[in-house]
């Protein structure tokens, strides 16, 4: 699990909380089905995920339309993806647990895919928010 390092600070204080607490959960998620925890004790870890995720993304979403960002409908449209394939993840754990392959899910959605989105997409995002905030 890639840990939080200022290569993925955007410079926005409540962005980078944020991203820090999905970061930190997601890892807390892992730990917890690497090391067999039961079904009622990873379903709140997975909820809480989902729960956040939609609540990131709103108020990311929210600040772009505050600045009228030109590729917010593009950005919105890899937070939707990305919280389809969450809830894909959440009905497959519902339906068999927590198995080698949900965990492997898990990571590449959370360690690999969100990384690349704060890296590549939100990024950019903090740029443009910088720009016009820059005399």
């Amino acid at each position: 699990m890639p840990s939080w390092n200022a290569s993925l600070s955007v410079g926005v204080e409540t962005v980078d909380a944020q991203h820090q607490e999905l970061l930190a959960r997601a890892d807390a998620l892992l730990d917890a089905m690497r090391a067999g925890r039961s079904r009622a004790q990873v379903t709140p870890l997975l909820g809480f995920l989902r729960d956040y995720c939609r609540e990131h993304f709103a108020s990311e979403v929210a600040l772009m339309r505050k600045v009228a960002y030109p590729e917010l409908e593009d950005h919105a449209a890899q937070h939707a993806s990305f919280t389809t394939r969450l809830a894909c993840i959440e009905d497959d754990f519902q339906t068999f647990g927590p198995t080698t392959a949900i965990a492997a899910a898990v990571h590449e959605l959370l360690c690999v895919r969100f990384v690349k989105h704060i890296l590549e997409v939100d990024l950019a995002f903090a740029s443009h928010l910088h720009c016009l905030t820059q005399p």
